[in-house]
């Protein structure tokens, strides 16, 4: 949010267009599947003296300079480091080169967290759902999606020896979840069932040894790295002014944007990045361990946790609720920008506006005591899940509702039959 004192000054630096709202569309097929009913959302005033046209486009600018950009530029240094540990480790495996591995795994895994909340435009899905959808995400990190029986029949085939074939094998094999598990899984066993349609040849493994598994795994988790470093200087590239300039494309939204006609349609992919707060943070990284839905049918369920051999689960909550609370402000909390909340404030949703700032400050503290949990542990902390649980529903049923209606913001493809 930013100061009612600086507020003005920062629409300088923005292409303001503020004379008239913009038509709404007359394609009846683009309009919500459930919009309910929209309030008056003509030019009032906010404190800050913007009006919702000036507030739109200075929050589309601020998302593009202050979070995305600054997240991929800090991705692609963490990727790069990624790739210069795993080199270490492949080249001479030892506790200690694996040790640094894992360090550097899990310094990467912080931004990509972050970055989990920013699919859009060329980090969101490819095939239509996402205007301008590249696939990048899935290069880089492609959770929920894993198979640990054919990472292992990748690293004894040695797959993994050449980039390209290996770029083009399944997302489930791929990215930061299969090099987590080839750089702390502690078993040099394989996990695949003898009938398996596609499994190891067990003779062939039992012959390369403990040692020969484990240097294996350490190539494989080097290549792989290559791969995400490669996916992460491409989204780097795509949004920065200087390479694909997307950035200029969602700054430009309904000013001459190719990609987003109306200013709306850049709010409306901004808004459906951040539904990933309701469908993979509060479904299935908190409610499906903790058997809150349906997809545990036990008092709890560890081995739905998202980080299964790092052990990272509960880590990786804080950075996923950082990025959500930076996408409402326009930037990281403590900056000063313009956001949702400003947007907000100039319809005149001032309750709203403070509401959901507080409940998103408060989940953001529950996420930073969040306890460490690991398979063994993980049933004497569910309750600490499903207090982390209701702080983020208490979020995500305001912006699924009263937040998405006042600013008329579309609902993302599926989320019409999630009333959760």
């Amino acid at each position: 949010m930013l100061p009612a004192a600086t507020a003005a000054l920062a629409i300088g630096c923005v292409i303001v267009s503020s004379s008239t709202q913009e038509p709404p569309r007359e394609d009846a097929s683009t309009e919500p599947v459930d919009s309910g009913p929209r309030p008056d959302v003509s030019d009032t005033r906010d404190a800050g003296g913007l009006t919702r046209a000036e507030a739109t486009r200075a929050l589309l600018v601020s998302i593009g300079e202050r979070v995305v950009l600054p997240t991929y530029r800090e991705l692609a240094t963490e990727t790069e480091a990624l790739v210069a540990a795993t080199q270490a480790h492949a080249s001479a495996p030892s506790d200690d080169t694996r040790a640094a591995a894992q360090d550097a795994w899990r310094s990467t895994m912080v931004v990509v967290e972050r970055a989990e909340l920013l699919q859009l435009g060329p980090g969101g899905m490819a095939g239509g759902e996402v205007t301008g959808g590249r696939g990048l995400r899935e290069a880089m990190y492609a959770w929920p999606s894993f198979n640990r029986c054919r990472i292992d029949v990748a690293t004894q085939s040695g797959v993994y020896e050449d980039l390209e074939t290996l770029r083009r094998q399944g997302p489930y094999m791929l990215g930061l979840g299969a090099i987590e598990y080839l750089l702390f899984e502690p078993s040099a066993d394989h996990d695949c069932d003898p009938g398996a349609a596609v499994t190891v040849d067990p003779e062939a493994w039992a012959a390369l040894g403990e040692s020969g598994v484990r240097a294996r795994r350490a190539a494989h988790a080097h290549a792989l790295a290559q791969l995400v470093d490669r996916a992460a200087d491409a989204l780097l590239a795509a949004w920065a002014p200087e390479g694909g300039a997307f950035v200029t494309q969602l700054a430009t939204a309904g000013e001459g944007s190719t990609v987003y006609p109306m200013s709306q349609d850049g709010l409306n992919a901004i808004f459906h990045a951040m539904f990933y707060l309701d469908r993979q943070i509060k479904d299935s990284k908190l409610g499906a361990p903790a058997s809150i839905n349906d997809r545990c049918e036990s008092e709890s369920c560890p081995e739905l946790l998202e980080s299964r051999y790092a052990h990272r689960s509960s880590e990786h909550i804080l950075p996923n609720l950082q990025a959500f609370q930076a996408l409402f402000l326009g930037a990281p909390e403590g900056t000063d920008a313009i956001g949702f909340d400003d947007l907000l404030l100039t319809v005149g949703a001032t309750e709203l506006e403070a509401d959901m700032r507080t409940k998103i400050a408060a989940a953001v503290a529950l996420a930073a005591a969040l306890p460490p949990v690991d398979a063994t542990t993980f049933a004497a902390h569910v309750d600490e899940y499903a207090a982390m649980y209701a702080a983020v529903k208490a979020i995500t049923d305001l912006f699924k509702a009263e937040f998405r209606t006042v600013l008329a913001l579309e609902l993302p493809m599926g989320a019409a039959e999630d009333n959760d």
